[in-house]
């Protein structure tokens, strides 16, 4: 009765009802950010004017595939074989092909040249031959057994609030609980437990009264 009487002058409520899901909302579709402008704008691309040149040559035919001078075999009129000039041989006919300035570079000559000699050791400075200081070297670092155990760095271990001298938290206090020490109620029935029959249809048990009602 309490209840009714406090909420009796209300003013009404009302409640909205939640957003009606639409369908294409399931769509993936791509944000603002996976688009790539580059040099684009909303009137085009901001990009200087730019032309292009014809190639050097352009219209000129290429030349007919036909040997150069370089193609062709000159004979020579010392041991006899040129084809129009029966010239004989100025120095004897031999077996033995006749070196050329060129063969010095592409096969490699009797006499080496001054680039031939290694005179300088890979990773070294100076000559071979140059006196040099005494070097020292120095031995790795022993390996220790306990090195192979793994431990936590220092970024394995979290602190919080804790520092060198304890805890950095101010001082806290707790309250006992409502109703502390005082005992509970027994576990019997209410008044609301109890069934209260009527007398309208003659069913009460101390009153035999006819009921009211058809």
């Amino acid at each position: 009765v309490n209840a009714y009487k406090a909420s009796v002058d209300m003013p009404p409520s009302f409640s909205m009802r939640a957003k009606i899901k639409d369908p294409a909302d399931r769509e993936v579709r791509p944000g603002a950010t996976a688009y790539t402008l580059g040099s684009q704008c909303r009137t085009g691309a901001m990009t200087t004017p730019s032309w292009t040149m014809l190639p050097r040559g352009s219209g000129i035919p290429k030349p007919p595939s036909q040997p150069g001078p370089g193609e062709y075999a000159l004979p020579s009129t010392l041991y006899g074989s040129h084809p129009s000039l029966p010239m004989a041989g100025r120095v004897p006919r031999t077996t033995t092909k006749r070196s050329a300035p060129s063969d010095a570079l592409t096969i490699g000559g009797p006499t080496p040249a001054p680039h031939d000699y290694r005179t300088t050791a890979p990773g070294e400075f100076g000559r071979v031959d140059q006196a040099k200081a005494p070097k020292f070297t120095m031995r790795s670092k022993i390996k220790d057994p306990a090195d192979r155990e793994v431990r936590p760095g220092a970024t394995a271990y979290t602190l919080g609030s804790q520092c060198r001298t304890g805890s950095m938290t101010t001082p806290s206090w707790t309250m006992v609980p409502r109703g502390s020490g005082i005992p509970k109620p027994p576990g019997q029935p209410g008044p609301g437990e109890y069934a209260l029959p009527s007398t309208l249809y003659g069913s009460h048990p101390s009153l035999p009264m006819a009921g009211r009602v058809p």
